[in-house]
């Protein structure tokens, strides 16, 4: 899911659109009232919040049905000088309807926690909340009661726990780390776009484990990065061809054990640009073996194979499939997870439901998650689940009945 600013001759500005990478082809857009930034998706897929840049709301998408509702902030126009936008846009794990929200705009910045009822079609701020001399840049859920946040691209990391009251510390407590700053998690694992690397607890520690030995003259400014823990992997936006800072032309990539690069691929990125002044503005992982970024101009570049995933060069054993989690489900459920239970998932495992590739996380070497689409349970029938190891033949398969 991309928000769209501008638009182009093909797709409308402020507008939210659906990339399938497989064919590198969008759906139609979703006309919004203002130009849209941030996004963030439940864990379960039904819900999309998107934080509006322009003004002090913020759009709630059904992933199921299509449907946008555009939510006003309460006690946003508390600012000193408002023209408030949203900045940053958390969803609560395991929620479709708490979500946290920092505030951009000139002191007090407010950082609060908010509940969206399905009744009033209204969002509500939980009485105790943040107000700071610093925009939080980067908000990250731990669980449902411990959120961590970056402040202005500071190398600190800030905690804040949560009850039923909002925010249980206003003032949070700041650890400071070495090349941090915004960070993605990965467990209990925070990785940095600038290379650092921390554990996080519920208790609100924050230790350092390690940093990423990246280019002696690497700059310190916010990069884009996507960790994926089960291959073992950290995929940084960077310079391809040099051991010093330069222009960012590819990715490169490094063992989350030792910390050390393992490999790198040009993109060609500034010729395609046509400039060398541009920003990633993300990385992610997609299917078995993609990753997308997307760049501040507004370009998105597609890339799959071996080198995000270089099992598919080996041969290795075959998984084994034991149960899932839901065994019947009924047609018209909307997205859904489930959970298969088997032995041997090895690095880049692929799940597959009715011969199709669908959204596969590994959780250990005897559990994966798997995103099954609204689309596949329209109608009754059933659907034969496999789980494949690169380079093996594919599991035996579970039947799901779609009643």
């Amino acid at each position: 899911m991309t928000s769209v600013s501008t638009g182009s001759s093909t797709i409308a500005g402020s507008s939210l659109v659906a990339l399938n990478p497989e064919t590198a082809t969008f759906g139609a857009p979703v006309a919004l009232s203002v130009v849209p930034n941030r996004l963030a998706l439940s864990n379960s897929g039904q819900t999309l919040y998107l934080g509006n840049s322009s003004n002090q709301t913020i759009d709630r998408y059904n992933m199921t049905t299509g449907a946008v509702t555009t939510l006003s902030i309460p006690g946003s126009t508390t600012c000193t000088y408002c023209g408030a936008a949203p900045q940053e846009v958390a969803i609560s794990p395991g929620s479709e309807n708490t979500i946290a929200i920092s505030m951009s705009s000139y002191y007090p910045y407010v950082l609060g926690i908010y509940d969206y009822s399905t009744v009033s079609n209204t969002l509500t701020r939980r009485t105790n909340y943040s107000s700071y001399y610093y925009n939080a840049t980067c908000l990250r859920y731990l669980d449902p009661a411990s959120l961590f946040a970056t402040l202005d691209y500071s190398s600190s990391v800030t905690y804040f726990g949560i009850d039923s009251n909002g925010l249980t510390s206003t003032s949070g407590t700041a650890s400071t780390l070495s090349r941090f700053g915004c960070f993605k998690l990965a467990g209990n694992k925070g990785y940095s776009y600038n290379g650092g690397v921390a554990t996080l607890s519920a208790s609100g520690s924050v230790t350092q484990t390690g940093t990423f030995t990246m280019p002696s003259s690497y700059s310190g400014n916010p990069t884009a990065m996507e960790p994926d823990t089960s291959l073992r992997t950290i995929f940084f936006a960077g310079n391809t061809s040099s051991q010093t800072y330069g222009s960012t032309d590819g990715i490169v990539s490094y063992d989350t054990g030792n910390y050390l690069r393992t490999g790198a691929i040009s993109l060609n990125i500034p010729t395609i640009e046509g400039t060398t002044s541009f920003n990633v503005q993300d990385v992610v992982r997609w299917g078995q073996d993609g990753l997308a970024l997307v760049t501040s101009t507004g370009h998105i570049y597609l890339l799959r194979g071996p080198f995000v995933v270089p099992q598919l060069l080996s041969t290795s054993t075959s998984a084994t499939l034991t149960s899932s989690s839901l065994s019947t489900i009924t047609h018209g459920s909307g997205n859904t997870l489930l959970t298969l239970t088997g032995s041997n998932f090895l690095p880049g495992v692929a799940v597959m439901w009715n011969g199709s590739y669908r959204t596969t996380t590994i959780v250990d070497s005897t559990h994966v998650t798997v995103a099954i689409p609204a689309s596949d349970l329209a109608t009754a029938g059933s659907a034969s689940v496999v789980a494949t190891n690169p380079g093996a033949t594919a599991s035996g398969a579970l039947t799901i009945a779609i009643n």
